[in-house]
């Protein structure tokens, strides 16, 4: 997987590594929790995970 990965996106697994890096050193976050960010973001996107929307019209405590 890691090596179609690398393939398709043009990168060997040395650059992918720099850039999840710096990323993650930019937004002050492990890359772990980048990783973890990126991949969730990206089966919300892709219809994989459920999207939990708001009832506007429900009241609860606070809202109403």
């Amino acid at each position: 997987m890691r090596a179609l990965l690398g393939d398709a996106a043009g990168l060997d697994g040395n650059d992918a590594k720099e850039i999840l890096d710096g990323l993650a050193a930019e937004m002050d976050v492990s890359k772990a929790e980048l990783i973890r960010t990126i991949v969730t973001e990206w089966l919300i996107a892709n219809a994989y995970l459920p999207v939990f929307t708001i009832d506007e019209g429900c009241t609860t405590d606070g809202n109403g």
